[in-house]
């Protein structure tokens, strides 16, 4: 299991990476629960599950 810094400071902003954002603790565990069902091939499908991302 990874250990995030969930409530620390994000990096400096730059155009590279521009709009991107930590997950949550609910996103990151909704993905461990969609790769344990649908393992790690579908790529597409578990997208499907995280509009948001």
């Amino acid at each position: 299991m990874y250990e995030h810094d969930y409530d620390g400071p994000l990096a400096k902003e730059t155009k590279r990476h521009q709009g991107k954002t930590r997950w949550t603790r609910e996103e990151d565990e909704k993905l461990k629960k969609l790769l344990e069902h649908h393992g790690s091939v579908d790529w597409k499908l578990i997208a499907s599950f995280l509009p948001v991302r």
